[in-house]
């Protein structure tokens, strides 16, 4: 925690949160997009730091040290993993982490219901993520406000276009983002306060939805109308 802290200061950090134990995050295409955008100019590159939350040479997924490496990033990206099953950190810490943060990344190629999207909406940070299955509905679509019917709560971060889909023997789709397009909206988050500051608030909003209490209210609410009905 004291050396992340250190490492951070005074810059702004891109966080991504996951297992590197297969490839359907993509995490190698996400390497690529930051090192696309430190070189944009010598500011954002003295300014921004990713830190990756993940193995970063996993024995089933990629060898992201070597990655770095090879793009020249190697001094420009940090790695932090548990000792778990999904070799994550404590909630504890990663809560430490998040706070720490200004925006949550990733390279996605799918996701089912990402929860990682939401703790981070839950602390205020905004998303950057590929425009495909569930992401597209968690960020980018205005939904009604639960709170208020009448409101509506817009987008909570920015998504990136699509370069190619590919299909796998199970005959379920991926998606491949768009480097050029992820490492662009990396940057648009970065320079503009106010946008940021926008979607950070309606994350707060869209995360509040999903809150325990919420949720199991709805779950209990559900299976009590079952149990009648049967």
């Amino acid at each position: 925690r004291h050396h992340l802290v250190n490492l951070f200061k005074g810059r702004f950090i891109f966080t991504f949160i996951w297992a590197n134990i297969s490839f359907r995050k993509r995490p190698e295409r996400l390497l690529e997009a930051y090192t696309k955008l430190i070189n944009e100019s010598k500011m954002i590159k003295d300014r921004v730091w990713l830190h990756m939350n993940c193995i970063p040479n996993g024995t089933t997924g990629f060898d992201l040290l070597q990655i770095a490496d090879d793009l020249g990033i190697k001094e420009n990206v940090s790695f932090s993993y548990g000792m778990n099953r999904s070799n994550t950190l404590s909630d504890e810490l990663i809560n430490i982490l998040l706070n720490m943060s200004d925006c949550f990344v990733s390279a996605t190629s799918s996701e089912g219901m990402s929860i990682n999207h939401l703790l981070s909406m839950a602390i205020g940070l905004p998303c950057i993520s590929p425009n495909n299955t569930v992401i597209t509905e968690l960020i980018g679509e205005i939904i009604p406000y639960s709170n208020n019917p009448n409101k509506t709560i817009g987008p909570r971060g920015l998504l990136a276009n699509i370069q190619a889909d590919y299909m796998l023997q199970d005959l379920t789709y991926r998606s491949l983002v768009d480097e050029e397009d992820l490492a662009f909206n990396m940057s648009q988050m970065f320079k503009d306060d106010k946008m940021r500051e926008q979607y950070s608030s309606n994350a707060l909003k869209f995360a509040d939805q999903y809150s325990w209490s919420k949720i199991c209210g709805q779950w209990d609410k559900l299976l009590k109308t079952i149990s009648i009905a049967m």
